[in-house]
């Protein structure tokens, strides 16, 4: 039951320590580990976009959406209210990296 467990285990390319890329499990995630995302990728938490290529995320599971959502690292979104389908400068847990980096 444990191999299942561990293949079914998300994990998170981040880099730590100076620069280093590791791949770590997505619940060894701290607070100021960057976690690179590619197309394919499944998000490991909510994260921040800081960076990123033409970035569109699969939200369907959280806003029912049924295309990809764009998003805009390069945005300050000021309104604390804003609805989470509209925060296009966060990727959240679980969703899916349709395009982009």
């Amino acid at each position: 039951m444990q191999s299942l467990l561990d293949l079914s285990a998300p994990t998170a390319t981040v880099i730590r320590n100076n620069g280093r890329v590791e791949i770590v499990k997505a619940d060894t995630l701290v607070v100021g580990d960057l976690v690179q995302l590619a197309a394919g990728h499944l998000v490991p938490a909510d994260l921040r976009l800081f960076d990123g290529i033409n970035v569109e995320t699969d939200e369907a599971l959280l806003t029912g959406e049924s295309l990809p959502v764009a998003k805009s690292p390069y945005i300050t979104l000021s309104d604390p209210d804003l609805p989470v389908g509209d925060r296009i400068n966060i990727a959240y847990s679980s969703s899916t990296v349709t395009k982009g980096r």
